[in-house]
């Protein structure tokens, strides 16, 4: 039977995050892109390294039948 199912993930590693999440890779782009100077991606980057971190993102398992 054909279903749609939510996944919530939490992350409260940077680490881990930036794995699955790819929060580096896509950071490199924004700059490479003309979002963010090198400076303000290095300064976010750094701060996401400090302190307490939580990230949630929610993905979605598409079942279907062939």
């Amino acid at each position: 039977m054909p279903a749609v199912i939510p996944l919530t993930s939490v992350f409260r590693d940077v680490r881990v995050a930036d794995q699955v999440l790819g929060l580096e890779r896509t950071t490199r782009r924004a700059v490479a892109a003309g979002y963010f100077t090198e400076d303000a991606a290095e300064r976010w980057l750094a701060h996401l390294t400090q302190g307490p971190f939580l990230a949630a993102v929610t993905f979605y398992l598409v079942v279907a039948e062939a």
